[in-house]
């Protein structure tokens, strides 16, 4: 009969192929449906004798004695012939194993024999290029399309291009307009002498002293250029002289101090001792009063400027808080307000007013709308939520940008000239960043509201 396995031939009797090793029992049980297997009249097959192989002395040839080769017991194999002289270099052909099923022993490996005419069993290799039921092959799982290490590298990737698509013109707006050197910064959370508690509004004297609103803790401190503290006044409250979230400040030619006490919606003077002068203002929309003033800006002549921050307007008083005039309504055309924060007046008495329409509008000094620049964005020459407003003595005006965490510079026609920093607590980065004031030698204070600190910068230089 056939291997139902292999195809080969096998012996009459045969429980397990020759060749390839399959217990038909077995798969006649997996295959029970299977016809039955193929009879031959080919008679069965002989075991091959057993030819040992004697080695020869290279030059006589003559046998070299050597260990004796064990015999099988001759009721397990049929015994080998004689022994046969052979040369080493004779050829020769695996035969596969035989097992003998008559008891239990282990199988038997005949020796090599002389290749002749005989039909030779069929290799292992072939046999096992032979079709195995599909049940009978191993399950390997299916390998995954990319690695771990592709996968992260691609991702990485992708991080990479949406971080420069995000942050990408930031990156280049830097290197093309980088921002003047941090000096130092002074101020912590507090509420001793030098501590502070969200600083709004900073400003300086003629001898470079600098002057900040310390909104939480509702006073004015003092400070020389280094930083070191000179004096402090103010206590919450409504009385002369008290705060209640005192916001910006400016200091006139004749070195009086006016103060925006937004929380009780007037405005009040002291000299730059904190010794109390006048105030003037009450909640309400008539003229000359207010509801959430937050920026003040002062002329050449003396002029004082608030930005009536809720009423969407700016007022102009004398320094004496005379009533003089306003201008703006609510909305966001030309000469009109939405939220006015920042404001500042240049040498020439132009007034400069930022509003939460994400915008700078320009005026002169009788209100009357001259140009205006900006839009929402963090782009150069866009702003978001600027808070304040202050000119430098070449005329280029700078701006807080408080929502974009940045300083921004503008010449005195609105164009833009560059920008720095970013969110973020190290010197030279901000977190809400509100006041600004430049000292005569071009030093630029800023008030980092949320860091609870003021930051000395270099002057600026254009490239």
């Amino acid at each position: 009969m056939k291997c139902p396995g292999c195809g080969y031939e096998q012996a009459p009797g045969q429980i397990d192929c020759v060749s390839c090793g399959l217990v038909f029992e077995k798969w006649k049980q997996r295959h029970p449906d299977a016809p039955p297997a193929e009879t031959s009249s080919i008679a069965p097959i002989k075991p091959i004798p057993v030819v040992p192989i004697v080695p020869v002395d290279s030059v006589s040839h003559a046998p070299v004695a050597s260990a004796p080769i064990p015999q099988t017991p001759a009721d397990k194999v049929h015994p080998a012939p004689s022994p046969i002289v052979q040369k080493p270099i004779a050829s020769t052909v695996s035969a596969p194993a035989m097992h003998d099923h008559t008891a239990n022993t282990p199988a038997t490996t005949p020796p090599a024999a002389h290749a002749t005419n005989t039909p030779t069993p069929v290799s292992s290799s072939v046999a096992a290029s032979s079709p195995i039921p599909e049940k009978d092959q191993p399950k390997t799982d299916p390998k995954p399309l990319l690695s771990k290490t592709s996968l992260f590298i691609i991702f990485f990737l992708i991080l990479v291009v949406v971080l420069f698509l995000t942050l990408g013109n930031d990156f280049i707006n830097q290197a093309i307009h980088p921002g003047p050197k941090c000096i130092f910064t002074f101020g912590e959370e507090g509420d001793d002498q030098g501590d502070m508690n969200m600083p709004l509004g900073v400003t300086t004297d003629k001898t470079g002293n600098l002057y900040l609103t310390d909104r939480n803790n509702n006073r004015i401190q003092k400070f020389d250029p280094n930083g070191t503290f000179i004096s402090a006044w103010g206590t919450p409250g409504a009385a002369v002289g008290q705060f209640n979230s005192p916001t910006q400040l400016a200091i006139d030619s004749k070195d009086f101090l006016y103060v925006v006490d937004a929380g009780n919606q007037r405005i009040e003077k002291f000299d730059l001792n904190g010794t109390y002068v006048t105030s003037w203002g009450n909640s309400g929309t008539d003229a000359g009063m207010f509801k959430q003033p937050w920026g003040i800006a002062i002329s050449g002549k003396d002029e004082i400027y608030v930005t009536d921050t809720n009423n969407h307007r700016v007022q102009k008083f004398d320094s004496e808080g005379k009533f003089l005039k306003t201008w703006g309504t609510n909305g966001k055309e030309q000469g009109m307000f939405f939220q006015p924060h920042g404001i500042a007046v240049d040498s020439d008495g132009n007034v400069f007013v930022a509003d939460y329409s994400e915008r700078i509008q320009k005026f002169d000094a009788e209100g009357t709308f001259v140009s205006q620049t900006g839009s929402y964005g963090s782009e150069l020459g866009k702003f978001h939520k600027i808070q304040g407003l202050a000119f430098d003595k070449v005329g280029r005006l700078y701006v807080a940008d408080g929502g974009n965490y940045r300083v921004q510079v503008l010449d005195n026609q609105l164009n833009p000239l560059g920008y720095w920093g970013h969110l973020g607590t190290n010197p030279g980065t901000f977190n809400g960043l509100s006041g600004l004031a430049l000292d005569l030698n071009g030093f630029l204070y800023v008030a980092d509201s949320k860091n609870d600190r003021v930051e000395k910068f270099a002057a600026f230089r254009q490239n």
